[in-house]
């Protein structure tokens, strides 16, 4: 409706009520219309935020239990995981068959698999002064550091990301963010490119982060 017509002021996005109440035949431009599928997408995506959020969150689940890579992880049954990794996905797509562009990329399998990666990949910005040795050395110093803080917080420093930032940021910020930081976030997803570190211990939860940040001093030891 939006190609070579428009309802007179600066709205984007209607309900199928409002354009119906809208649109007028006498409006239509004469000049030809320009398509543009970015454009379309983000119309989609308007529309998708009215979705109220439960109902988002059941979407999701639907695609990623009928996803034939991920289908068959018990945690797609988990309320309380959806409700924490939904936003994730919401945010990164479109439309909903976005979600299996991103299974096939590969982009969420760590959510459901520990990470397979070389543990060279969890120093941050190595130091050529300090050597592969230290700076694996002080890797390990760090995720030992998270990993007991995590071990002694509370059920409530879980229940949202700032809380988790609360318990570990004052850390990273006296011994280098990004050397704390990197390898909690790089031990979690086995990416490059993932949420921040407390929003993946958010999702995850203590036991599973704390399984995973072992795993990953376990690899420097």
């Amino acid at each position: 409706a939006l190609l070579g017509w428009n309802p007179g002021d600066d709205r984007e996005v209607l309900t199928r009520k409002e354009l119906i109440e809208a649109f007028d035949l006498q409006k239509i431009q004469r000049s030809g219309a320009q398509w543009s599928d970015d454009k379309l997408d983000w119309i989609n995506k308007e529309h998708m935020k009215r979705i109220p959020e439960v109902v988002r969150n059941e979407e999701i689940q639907k695609w990623l239990i009928k996803n034939p890579n991920i289908g068959k992880y018990e945690k797609l049954q988990d309320k309380d995981f959806i409700s924490k990794l939904s936003p994730i996905i919401f945010d990164r797509i479109s439309k909903w068959a976005d979600i299996d562009n991103l299974v096939g990329a590969g982009e969420l399998l760590y959510f459901f698999e520990t990470p397979q990666y070389e543990k060279d990949k969890m120093i941050w910005k190595p130091s050529s002064s300090a050597g592969m040795d230290g700076n694996l050395g002080d890797t390990k110093k760090h995720l030992n550091w998270v990993v007991e803080a995590l071990q002694n917080a509370s059920t409530e420093n879980f229940s949202d990301p700032e809380k988790i930032k609360a318990l570990i940021f004052d850390y990273a910020t006296t011994n280098g963010r990004g050397q704390v930081l990197w390898p909690v976030r790089f031990a979690l997803s086995g990416k490059d490119k993932s949420p921040d570190p407390f929003t993946l211990i958010y999702v995850f939860g203590k036991e599973e982060s704390v399984k995973r940040l072992g795993g990953a001093i376990d690899k420097l030891s």
